[in-house]
């Protein structure tokens, strides 16, 4: 299924100085159109003798719906200033996505052939994404590094809803496209795609350790411990029954990293996850060590595993 989305691109002649909803100190406000703005009676082309003007379909106001359950495709442009200010970097115009109660996983993938600006990618779990300090309640809040691909995975329990946000850096303009799959088997390709050269062998007795870096985008998997950003995917292999325990320490950046032990890609066949974990096995077998992040940070992590 397709979804079409065809939206007009804001002028930049409409765009006036403003004050947004992003809470970090950082934050310069610029080129906020506040004719998207439900009831402020002015669409930034003239007096509407005081008739409030309705919210632009897209924006934070007026969200666009997408059904859950079937995979679809999702078009759309962007260009002109922001509607709400400042979200993970986009000070440009955005559009706004909202999915109902769905079970499962939420896939979100940008596809590169379609998307020819470098778009911010913001997944909000909530009723409001205009919601005051809502950037705190952020599944994730990252920019897509080099344009696309771009993707994201978010694990949806019933009754939440989800807003899909597609930023941009002011000035920006173009076509996108992004997939949206649903379901906790949804990514397994991606996640199978992405297992380290690097297997962890041991035996019972045996440790290993190992270090190495995180990047500041999407993961290819979930966790039960809630985990959307960056991961390194390790086969783990034992000789023998036995008790694994891992720890994972940030050593440099802005990472909080977590361990977790599963069967499989898939959500539902994790053991065990935290800062540190442990699963017993009670034989020889084959299975998956992934060290994941609680958000979408970039730094270094120290892994040490024992059996």
């Amino acid at each position: 299924m397709t979804l079409r989305v065809g939206l007009a691109s804001l002028g930049l002649a409409a765009c006036l100085l403003g004050c947004g909803l992003r809470t970090d100190p950082d934050y310069s406000p610029v080129c906020v159109d506040d004719s998207t703005i439900a009831g402020t009676g002015d669409t930034g082309t003239g007096d509407t003798g005081g008739i409030p003007t309705a919210p632009r379909v897209g924006s934070c106001q007026d969200p666009i719906d997408l059904p859950a359950g079937d995979t679809i495709v999702v078009r759309g442009s962007l260009g002109g200033c922001s509607g709400v200010e400042g979200w993970c970097g986009g000070t440009g115009a955005e559009d706004v996505y909202r999915i109902g109660s769905v079970s499962g996983d939420v896939f979100v993938d940008f596809l590169p052939q379609e998307t020819n600006f470098n778009p911010v990618l913001r997944v909000v779990r909530g009723e409001d994404p205009c919601a005051e300090g809502g950037i705190e309640e952020s599944e994730v809040c990252a920019d897509i590094v080099n344009s696309v691909p771009g993707r994201g995975f978010y694990d949806q329990g019933g009754g939440d809803t989800y807003f899909i946000i597609v930023d941009t850096e002011l000035g920006e303009s173009g076509k996108y496209a992004f997939e949206v799959r649903f379901g906790d088997q949804a990514f397994e390709g991606d996640c199978y795609d992405a297992v380290e050269e690097q297997a962890i062998e041991l035996m019972p007795g045996g440790n290993f350790v190992w270090e190495a870096s995180l990047e500041p985008k999407q993961g290819r998997l979930d966790s039960t411990c809630s985990a959307p950003g960056d991961e390194d995917i390790f086969d783990l292999v034992l000789t023998g029954g036995g008790t694994v325990t891992a720890t994972v320490e940030a050593i440099e950046g802005d990472i909080v990293p977590i361990v977790s032990l599963r069967n499989d890609c898939a959500t539902e066949s994790e053991l065990s996850c935290g800062p540190s974990t442990s699963a017993n096995f009670g034989s020889s077998t084959t299975t998956y060590l992934v060290v994941d992040q609680l958000g979408a940070g970039k730094g270094r992590y120290r892994l040490s595993v024992n059996f």
